[in-house]
């Protein structure tokens, strides 16, 4: 992603304007270049001109979340979810916001409709919601079936490319994977622009799985570990991290 190419886009707007296409593309590109506020505004242009797009609704609903409008994020997805009840990310970015508003029952049941929709398509999607689903049933006191949920996630599941974390991390929920040495210190340092978020996620999951198994003092000695990192604070494990740290006084 680059300014050049956003550039190009800009380029082609100021011919055709009310191209929904081209504002999406717009949004993307300013997305990658962490210009949240600026991807919204775009989106909200590609909309204006025409408001039952489901992929700028999508879009928009996943800035919305960054920016902690997790109100309006949850509107957009809701309305992206109508107009397209079988895309995984409609369903799966609505869980995400309702579980940051603290609504885990409805969170809860926003991963399951995900579920169906991985086994039916790509099954490197089961791993992100198996791990939603753990962190919420354990929440909700629901052990067997957060057991069930990453029973499903093995070894042999597929890795899903963007995010590998969430399988690490289904078979730790699992017991699968070892708590012991789960963090890789060396992503703190790596070339990897995407090292760090990895390491943010693993790092709240596995915070989380020492809460949820009674080690509390281990749990908050990770999460102050999080408190100290300035950047990818968009980041979904980083901002239940603070949640859970405004929780417990830390």
């Amino acid at each position: 992603m680059s300014k050049s190419k956003l550039t190009a886009i800009e380029e082609k707007l100021r011919l055709t304007p009310d191209d929904p296409r081209l504002w999406l593309a717009k949004g993307l590109e300013l997305t990658a270049l962490n210009s949240h506020y600026e991807a919204v505004e775009a989106y909200s242009w590609g909309l204006y001109w025409d408001g039952n797009q489901a992929e700028l609704l999508l879009a928009r609903g996943r800035r919305y979340i960054s920016l902690r409008r997790w109100p309006e994020a949850l509107a957009d997805l809701a309305a992206a979810a109508r107009l397209e009840p079988e895309k995984f990310d409609n369903w799966y970015y609505q869980g995400v916001t309702l579980a940051l508003l603290g609504d885990y029952q409805k969170a809860a049941a926003a991963f399951e409709l995900c579920l169906p929709i991985a086994r039916a398509g790509d099954e490197s999607y089961l791993s992100p919601a198996a791990v939603w689903l753990w962190l919420l049933y354990t929440r909700l006191g629901r052990r067997e079936e957060a057991a069930a949920a990453v029973a499903q996630v093995t070894p042999e599941t597929k890795e899903l490319t963007p995010a590998p974390s969430y399988k690490k991390i289904a078979l730790l929920y699992k017991g699968a994977a070892a708590p012991d040495d789960f963090i890789d210190e060396s992503q703190l340092t790596s070339d990897d622009p995407r090292a760090l978020l990895y390491y943010i996620t693993e790092t709240y999951h596995l915070a989380n799985y020492y809460y949820a198994n009674g080690n509390v003092e281990t749990s908050n000695e990770l999460l102050r570990k999080l408190k100290l990192i300035d950047k990818h604070n968009y980041a979904f494990a980083y901002m239940l991290a603070r949640q859970d740290m405004e929780r417990r006084g830390l």
